[in-house]
């Protein structure tokens, strides 16, 4: 599948506004993935993915469902530190989980 058919089409969605556009956008969306299925089928669930911004399907998606914000005081609140501290201690170690860890080591 050409990527220029994917790049049209968002173009094509991101030009659609106004009355109706929701519905507008679903069709346009429809006739790109009808064309994937009439011409690379093996390519859908690629492109089904690329286009819902997700990696896996929805039974193995990794994603808890937990806003940054909630991880963000939770692990402030594991290791006592203020909010403000732990983001800046987050800027060295990005992922929220690693920087626990590193705390509760020691």
């Amino acid at each position: 599948m050409p990527f220029f058919l994917v790049a049209d089409t968002f173009d094509a969605l991101s030009d659609t506004t106004g009355k109706d556009s929701g519905i507008k956008k679903k069709e346009i969306l429809s006739k790109m993935m009808l064309s994937v299925i009439r011409n690379a089928p093996e390519e859908l669930d690629e492109l089904y993915f690329f286009c819902t911004r997700r990696i896996e399907s929805d039974y193995i998606q990794k994603d808890l469902g937990i806003g940054k914000e909630t991880v963000v005081k939770a692990g402030a609140a594991c290791i006592n530190k203020g909010l403000k501290e732990f983001r800046e201690l987050k800027k060295t170690i990005q992922d929220a989980g690693a920087l626990v860890e590193k705390f509760k080591a020691g």
